[in-house]
Formats: structure tokens, sequence, C-alpha cells
């Protein structure tokens, strides 16, 4: 059945449950409080997309392969309904590897999953990315690992959307919502409106709509280098960051992550410490210029679990925040779980009281 339903949050999950609802058919409209979508939880991502290793079982780690898996399939159609290039990268992974533990740790694992994991020796590092210093241990090469430049796909999800004829409001704040009937009356800054049905993946902003799911913000911060040369061919990963170099030569290095941050702004503490661990295992990026820095506010669900799912608080919304740093990669099977609950028949919403 065709509905009607907003959407609270432009950031890469909220802009890919919208494209999704509207394949399926729904009328959406995308509340955004920012002047720009994408520019709070998005901004904290570098777009590294990893699943978890198949030895790792449970909920969280089955959806997060899950996701990845969608990844491909959602990007290809995405790019085809658009007719323009998607920025997703099946990149492969080099981890540097910093201790004789773990290589017998990444050996074991090469042999429990020889199609996902290699060891890779001092003489393969260099043979397949010359520019990269070890440590004296090899590296963890990595199969399924993949990335995505977060800032352009929410450019082209934004651009899908225009095509689904999908209204999207910029710096509008959601004072209201409550029920009406079987329906929700969300009240905004630019009026009132009435829809079948109601998504909060607002990240930070989810818990003045959501206070049932609480989060907190999680500072992470990147530096983007301009290099005039190809340096990498795969990520590389090193001592808890991401090295990507994009189709344009842009090195992207990140994230930081900081809790206790007190304010949310890009700061030369933090990208200078990016820099120094790059520059340790790929000196070739000192030739190149900072090209910009970028921060943004992680939402952080409690014990560090995401929901998604329908919520009392809300009188029985979706509610989808607290990814943390799996937002981007969790993206595709989040959409696909919102556009499952709304598809789903709801008894009439709770009354407020």
């Amino acid at each position: 059945m065709r509905k009607s339903v907003a959407i609270v949050g432009g950031g890469i999950i909220g802009l890919m449950s919208a494209w999704r609802l509207a394949r399926e058919g729904h009328s959406v409209i995308v509340f955004e409080r920012h002047k720009t979508c994408g520019s709070e939880s998005t901004c904290a991502a570098i777009g590294a997309l990893m699943p978890l290793p198949p030895n790792k079982d449970g909920d969280m780690a089955v959806f997060q392969r899950h996701s990845h898996d969608l990844y491909p399939d959602y990007m290809k159609e995405l790019s085809e309904e658009l007719g323009v290039p998607h920025p997703y990268k099946a990149c492969k992974r080099v981890q540097i590897l910093r201790s004789e533990k773990e290589i017998c740790m990444t050996r074991d694992m090469a042999k429990g999953y020889p199609n996902s994991i290699d060891y890779l020796t001092e003489e393969k590092v260099r043979a397949l990315e010359p520019q990269v210093e070890t440590l004296g241990f090899g590296a963890l090469f990595c199969h399924d690992t993949s990335s995505i430049n977060p800032i352009h796909l929410v450019k082209i999800l934004l651009q899908a959307l225009k095509k689904y004829n999908i209204h999207v409001f910029n710096g509008v704040s959601i004072t209201q919502a409550r029920p009406q009937g079987d329906k929700f009356e969300i009240s905004a800054s630019v009026g009132s409106f009435v829809v079948d049905d109601f998504v909060v993946a607002a990240g930070l902003g989810s818990t003045g709509l959501a206070p049932g799911v609480p989060v907190t913000p999680v500072k992470g911060q990147g530096v983007a280098i301009h290099m005039d040369k190809k340096v990498i061919s795969h990520l590389v990963r090193h001592q808890g960051l991401y090295i990507i170099q994009d189709d344009d030569l842009t090195i992207r290095i990140g994230a930081t992550s900081e809790p206790k941050a007190v304010h949310m702004l890009p700061d030369e503490a933090g990208y200078n410490t990016l820099l120094a661990k790059a520059y340790e295992v790929l000196p070739a990026l000192r030739d190149g210029e900072i090209k910009y820095v970028w921060s943004g506010a992680r939402p952080k669900g409690p014990d560090g679990k995401f929901h998604i799912d329908r919520e009392d608080s809300t009188f029985g919304a979706i509610v989808a925040t607290g990814h943390y740093k799996v937002g981007i990669g969790l993206a595709p099977a989040t959409a696909e779980k919102v556009c499952m609950l709304v598809a789903e028949t709801q008894p009439n919403r709770l009354q407020s009281s």
C-alpha cells in the first residue's frame, strides 16, 4: 500500500531510506535541521566499508555483513537511475601490522578464510603498494573492504530524490510530532504535515524527538590532501586510521574518535595527529597540500548499540539512530529495514496524554 512518509534527518541514512521508499512507490518528504544535508554525522565519516570477519557472530555482525553485500547493487541501481557514476569502490584493504602477535593472528585468520584474508610479507606489501612503509611485520590484506565518499553519495542521493519529486526541507526544525488517529501530525517551522508514517533518522537530533533512544555525540574529524599522482591503489589502515585515494587523486585521512571533545569543529591538534600517523606509513603524503579538513558528530547509542525499530516514546514512529562509527556502512540495510517497517500494517497510534 502506498503511504505518505515524513523522514527527519538528511544524512546518509535518512536520504537512502527516502530513496528506497520512493522506489517502492511511497510519497516522502525529508526534513533536515541544518542548512546542508549530510553536515553532521555523515561529515564525521571517512567512508571505509569493512564487514566484520566471518568468525564474528551475533545480530550486529550479520546485519553489518548483509549491509555490505547490499552496497554494490544499491549503487548500481542509483547510477543507472541517474546516468552518473557512483562513488563506491571495491578497493580492498592493506592493514599495517605492528607486532609478531598480529602476524600470528593474521596467519590464523588467513588459514580459516583463504578467500577473504591474506598475510602479506614485507616484500609482498612493497610489490602491491610501493609507496607504503611497513613497520617490519608485513600487513593483513582483506579482499572484502570497500570505500565510498560520503559527501559525494549525499549529492547523488539528493539528485535521485529530486527525480522522484521528493521535497527536502533544509534548515527546518520539527517542533512536535503527535498521533492523529492512525496518522502522524508533524509540526515544523515551515508548517504542519499529516502523514501515514514517521521516521526519525536525525543522528544527534533524534533524542529530542525520541527520548526513549538516547544518543551521545562523539566527534570525528579528518583531513584531505591534494596529490598530483596516484600513490595508493587500496585502502590503507594504520593505528585506527584509514587512508583512501579518490579518483581525483585526493587523499582522505580519518577519522578521529573524540568522545570528550568540547566542540565539534575541526582543530589543528586533531588533524595533525592524523597526519603524523599517515606520514609514518605513507611518506609521499608530505609532498601534497592540505585541501580541506572536516569534522562532525557521530551519534553513539547506549552500550554502543544502534536502534532501528518502532519506538513507544514516539507513539510508534520508526527510529533509526545510534549507528556511531558504522552509519555509512549500515545505511543500505537500515534503509531496507525502514522500508519493511513502513510496509507493515500498524495499529492506531497511541493517544497523547
